[in-house]
């Protein structure tokens, strides 16, 4: 094969990832994932492709947690985190109006890894919110909440506020 065709299948297969990973920075939300009653998670890709990262909460034995885990990373980056829980005896439409229950945070979090914070149900039914805040590579401070959910005294999920 000739040095010209090798170099143009080169371009060409580069272009082609790159065409397969575009997909990727545009996620599309669909009907069914905003109605669905049990997702208590959200999810952002970063504008350069570097780490996708969720932001979720779950609970048990009296205490619900706010957990920040970096699914995926492309490329070395450092990724600081910051996770934050917030709790309401009474339905609240933003972290603002709720009450910081604890926080936790990391300099760099690695692909696979997770950060968490906890809090205490207190034995009474809630509704609780994690906000994730993340910095890559010294980039400006970005921001991600999870829905409102309600949770049992328990711990337990109830639903979606």
């Amino acid at each position: 094969m000739s040095k010209i065709k090798k170099c143009w299948l080169a371009v060409c297969l580069a272009v082609a990832m790159l065409a397969a990973l575009l997909p990727l920075s545009f996620p599309a939300v669909s009907a069914a994932e905003v109605a669905a009653p049990a997702d208590t998670s959200a999810e952002t890709y970063a504008a350069r492709l570097f780490a996708k990262l969720t932001v979720s909460l779950d609970g048990e034995g009296g205490y619900v947690r706010a957990v920040v885990k970096n699914d995926f990373t492309l490329f070395p980056s450092t990724v600081a985190v910051i996770v934050e829980l917030y709790s309401s005896d009474e339905r609240a439409y933003d972290y603002s109006d709720m009450e910081w229950c604890g926080t936790t945070s990391i300099d760099d979090l690695n692909m696979g890894n997770s950060i968490y914070t906890r809090a205490s149900t207190g034995g009474k039914q809630k509704y609780w919110l994690g906000r994730m805040r993340y910095k890559e590579n010294g980039d400006n401070w970005k921001e991600l909440c999870t829905p409102v959910c309600l949770f049992d005294a328990e711990g337990n999920f109830i639903s979606v506020a």
